[in-house]
Order: structure tokens, then sequence, then C-alpha cells
């Protein structure tokens, strides 16, 4: 379906001076007291189905679905909206135009002459339907190689675009974020293929989201669209799948996968000054500071620098040496043991007999110095949940703990409360909220959460940050106010460990921006090998609920909903075996799920494929890394294991 600017499918119900917008092949009908709403739809998009009584800015448009998926088996989508239909004293009408609604005759319906309003006034609806389309670039069953471009088309109003290979965030794209100045050509350009093993197939989507918070919606904020799927497979020559783009504690790592298992190959790295002033004409030369060729037989290109270049200088000075390019380059005789073998999907770019030649540009490494007096730490929650009754105040003293935690391994980067427009980060701002009683109607309160959100921003980049425990709304693309691609479009260091402990975290890019590099976790001896710092990143692979939906009227004031104890317990208990019985990380999540007492009633995912099931704290965490980690170990800058 074209989804037009305004994203307004109308219902209008009788007679009505408000002109009616409509999606290109939207039909709107109500064959009795439902009002039925229809469109052409493509396979695995999904939509979001909101309606309000009318087109006022002041009014909250309320979400009927929130996670429809295209109909199956045809190229039609229909969405009843079950809410019974008055149409006032008037019992016939026409079209009103695009996606108006012509109301039933008396034949269709068992009431045509109830009120709509009061006195008889005719009623009003406005539905829109919010997706989100690919337009060109993509083509089932396509080979892609190198950079590719896929333009996509957002419904208006979207508040970020993000790319999903697999239904998952590509960590290696940034997110496409307002002002869409054209909804017809909005292009993520350069999609670099070669962080992908070749073969797949693979598929790819784009992911629209509307920050639409709603009672129906309290984990997240947010509303999901994908567009239709693509399967696609990928050949390149060289690729760099595992790679890991950051030099620490005097080393980094190569890794890149040639197509060709036998093949010389070379790999030059560029002081970082040097290769851009030769890049932009300032010089005419640019010489490599390091080389290092090897041979290889099973197309796997392996290669740990200890940061020393040619000269025998230690390249460890973050002014001189604040990152490094570096190009990779092979070569092979015959067929270079390729035989007859070929990429699942699609034939080899240089699969002939008689040798051949390649490069690739590898991702820029990083330079790091992890900090002399051992990694500070990064705290900071969202005020989310002063909607829902605590009644023993649990989860301002759960934060605290972590807050008092980390003060015991050097000051901890947080902002208190100041005032006006002054940034804070315990806790930063948040008041979306559809009970008006929790809204703070201070002029300065919603201007404040963006300034929180670039100070929290601000935190993370100083190079002497490397933990962090935040608590929020979150998502595989969003934390607390952070998009994702705000935080990589400045560089980020390497962390020791980070949970975002918010939903969804676990199931994008986020362990990648904070460089500590999943999928799945690793033992001791596996960064002793790589001289790599052991790190961990934690996350949740789905949207979970924090607190029930209903709670107690106190002092006037009626509560959305009511936090059990057991999920302040969880974390706390995890944060003492932690920290203060000296527990690896494993190991405290599975004693403090069996710590905290057992959530009953339980309360329910409301999104996901878990949508309806109980949950229990601890039952949806997933950890990227070194899950044996101790809460201080190898924080302190020669507290290493080789």
């Amino acid at each position: 379906m074209k989804t037009i600017n305004g994203i307004i499918g109308a219902l209008i119900l009788l007679a009505s001076s408000i002109p009616a917008f409509a999606i290109d092949g939207l039909q709107i009908s109500v064959p009795a007291t439902n009002a039925v709403l229809s469109w052409p739809s493509l396979t695995n998009e999904t939509y979001v189905i909101e309606y309000r009584e009318t087109l006022s800015t002041n009014e909250s448009w309320t979400t009927l679905d929130g996670d429809l998926m295209a109909a199956a088996g045809t190229n039609i989508t229909t969405f009843i909206d079950p809410n019974t239909i008055n149409y006032g004293t008037l019992g016939s009408g026409g079209t009103n135009g695009g996606g108006g609604i012509t109301p039933p005759s008396p034949s269709d319906t068992n009431d045509v002459s109830g009120d709509a309003g009061t006195n008889g006034v005719p009623g009003t609806g406005f539905y829109r339907v919010l997706d989100v389309r690919v337009t060109s670039g993509l083509t089932n069953g396509m080979t892609a190689s190198g950079y590719i471009n896929v333009a996509t088309r957002p419904e208006s109003g979207a508040n970020y675009l993000d790319l999903l290979v697999n239904g998952q965030t590509y960590p290696y794209q940034s997110l496409l974020t307002p002002p869409f100045t054209d909804t017809n050509a909005v292009t993520f350009e350069d999609v670099d293929t070669c962080y992908l093993t070749n073969g797949g197939p693979y598929t790819l989507q784009v992911e629209g989201g509307w920050y639409l918070p709603s009672e129906a919606n309290m984990s997240s904020g947010y509303e999901i669209a994908d567009s239709q799927s693509y399967s696609i497979y990928v050949t390149n020559e060289l690729s760099y799948p595992a790679w890991n783009g950051d030099a620490g504690d005097g080393w980094a790592s190569f890794d890149v996968q040639s197509a060709h298992p036998d093949v010389n190959w070379e790999i030059d790295i560029y002081n970082y000054y040097d290769y851009l002033y030769w890049y932009y004409g300032y010089t005419d030369t640019v010489t490599p500071i390091q080389t290092v060729t090897g041979t290889t037989t099973n197309g796997l290109i392996d290669y740990d620098w200890d940061l020393t270049d040619n000269e025998g200088n230690v390249r460890t000075n973050l002014t001189t040496d604040p990152a490094f390019f570096t190009f990779t380059y092979t070569s092979w005789t015959g067929n270079g043991g390729l035989g007859d073998a070929l990429p699942e999907g699609g034939a080899h770019p240089n699969g002939g007999p008689s040798g051949g030649s390649a490069q690739v540009a590898n991702p820029i490494i990083q330079n790091d110095n992890w900090p002399s007096d051992g990694g500070y730490w990064v705290t900071a929650y969202q005020d989310m949940f002063r909607n829902c009754y605590d009644s023993g105040s649990l989860m301002p003293q759960m934060l605290n703990d972590w807050l008092d935690e980390a003060s015991t391994v050097n000051p901890v980067f947080y902002q208190t409360p100041t005032s006006g427009t002054n940034a804070q980060t315990w806790p930063i701002r948040y008041n979306s909220f559809t009970n008006t009683a929790f809204i703070n109607t201070n002029s300065y309160y919603n201007l404040g959460t963006f300034y929180d959100d670039e100070l929290l921003n601000s935190d993370l980049h100083d190079s002497r940050a490397r933990n962090f425990y935040g608590y929020g709304h979150g998502g595989s693309d969003f934390f607390v106010g952070l998009q994702l691609a705000e935080v990589n479009a400045t560089a980020m260091h390497r962390y020791r460990f980070v949970w975002l402990d918010g939903c969804s975290t676990a199931n994008g890019g986020w362990d990648k921006a904070f460089h500590i590099y999943g999928p799945g976790t690793y033992p001791l001896s596996y960064y002793q090998n790589v001289h790599r710092r052991p790190a961990l990143f934690v996350g949740h692979t789905q949207d979970i609920p924090y607190a029930r939906n209903g709670g107690p009227e106190i002092g006037g004031v009626q509560y959305d909903g009511t936090i059990p104890d057991g999920v302040p317990y969880f974390r706390s208990n995890l944060l003492f075996y932690w920290a203060e019985e000296n527990g690896t990380f494993y190991e405290s999540v599975n004693y403090s799920e069996y710590e905290t007492p057992y959530i009953t009633p339980p309360i329910v995912f409301t999104s996901g494929p878990l949508k309806g099931q109980g949950y229990q704290p601890g039952d949806d965490i997933q950890v990227e890394g070194y899950e044996d980690l101790g809460f201080n170990q190898y924080n302190n800058l020669t507290d290493l294991p080789w």
C-alpha cells in the first residue's frame, strides 16, 4: 500500500466537514457495527493500527493493534475494529472521499439510530495505518557484493528507520532519523556486506519506529512496523564477519576471510593522519607504518599486532595515533584451492582457474588506552515507572544499591537533579504518560529530557568510563533516550561491563557499540590467546514487563500499574552475590533467580513471541562475552589474564 503524507486513513461517521485523508488502496467499510479496514500488503510486513476521534494534536492516538502481520497467502490484509460504532440520528450517507466509510443501510446493522455523540450529533473518527516499505535496492534471491544501497519509504511521523538482517539490527549501519525530507526516497547508503559470511540466505527488512507511549505499550513506548522481507545471498572475495575494531591493552586483531582458501596475504597499516593527508591531496605518497605478510590454506587471515611499527616504535600515543587505516591484499595461483565449490546461492566473483588477486579496505581500528587508575562506572536510570505503585519504594532502593557498589571502584559518572533544564542522569527525565496525573507540567521538563540524554551520551564516551549499568525503556536500537545511531556517531572505546536493563537490548548491535563482541560466550583462554581484556555485555531478549496493569488509588491519584517486589529484588540479589559474595556474573544470576520470590500472580509479556506468557525476572537475560566476570575483575590497568 502507498502511505501518503499524513498517514491517515479516515473514518467519517455520517456527515462531517473534516476532509478525509486516505492511504492508497485503503478500503474502510462497516458491514455491521464494526469498522473493517483493508489494504494491499506484502509478505512479512507488519503494521500498527491506531484510532482517535478527532485530528486535534492535543488528542492521543489509541493503538488498536501494535503488531499486525500481513495476511498470509494473499495480497490484502484486513483489520476489524471490534468497538461498536453508532451513527447518530441519520440513517444513510455517502462516501466522503478517500478512505471514507459509507454508513450501512438498516439491513446491515441492528441499530443505526442511536447517538454517536450527544443530542444526535454525528460521530467522527480517524484511523491510521503505520508501515514502512522497501522501494528499491533489494530483490529476492539477489547476490550482493561490496556496498549496496537500500531505499525505503517511511510512514509520516516515524522516529527512526533501522535496517534488519535476519530480524536483528544490522549494527554496522546507522539508523535513519528525522527529518525525512522526502518520504519516497530515504536511503540506507553504502550498506557493507563484507561484515557477512559468504552464502546465505540472509533476510533483509527495514523497521520503522514511532514513539507512542501508552498503557498498552508500557514496556518500551515504541510501536514498530516492518517492511516486506527480501532473501539475499552474499559473495565477497574478502570479508570480515569476525572483525574486532579496537586496539586495547597494546594489541589489535585482524580477522579477514578469503573466499579462496590458498592465498598469500599482506596487511598494510597506516597512521591515521598520514593517510588522511594523502587521501585529501596534501601529500603525494603515503607509506605504511607496518607491513606484515603470510599465507593461509583455509582462507582465514588471522593476525594479532602488538602496535609496534616497522621501526620498532610502539604506537600507543593517542595524540599521534588515535586510529589506524588498514588494507588487506591477497593473491593466488590456479584456482587458489577453491576447486569446484561455490558459495551457496551464487557464483564466485573470481572463480576462474588462472589465478588472481584481491584487496579490501578493512574497517578502521581505533586506538585505546585503559585508564591508569582503573575503569570508571556510569550509572543512569529513567524515571519511567513513577506511574506504577511501588509499595516499599524498592525500585529506587535497588537503583541506589547499584550506585553505591559502583562508587567503591572510582567516582561514578552520574548527575542528580539540579534545576531547570540543567542535565541530569539520576534520573533521566521521562514525561510520556497517558495518565495526566504523572505528567510534569513544568515548561522546562520536556526540554530537559533532551539535555539528560546528551549528558548520558557524553559520559559514556568519556575515555575513563568502562562499566555501565542503566535501567529504563529499551529496544534493539534505543535505550532510555539514546538511539544506537547517536551512540555510534562518535567513536566509542571498549567497555569491560555493560548491562542495558531494558526491553530487547540483546537483539541489536548494542554489544558491538561498546566493543564487546558476541554472539555467545567465550572462555578465559579465548581472551588470553587474543590478548584482549575479558568483557561482558548483558541485555534482554524480550520486551520485559516491570508492572502489572492496575494500581491502587492513593491521595486521589490512580496509579496505572503495580510493581511486584520480585522485579527490584532480583536485581538487588544479583548485585549482592556479584559484588559482596564475589560470585561470577553467571553464578549471581542463577543465585538471584533462586532467591527471588516467585511473582504471583505473574506479570505477562505484552508483546513479542512470548506475548501473554508469564514472566519471572531473569528469564530473558542474555549475555555476550565472558560470563564468569567478577564485579571488579580485570578492571584495573595491569589486571590482565596474560
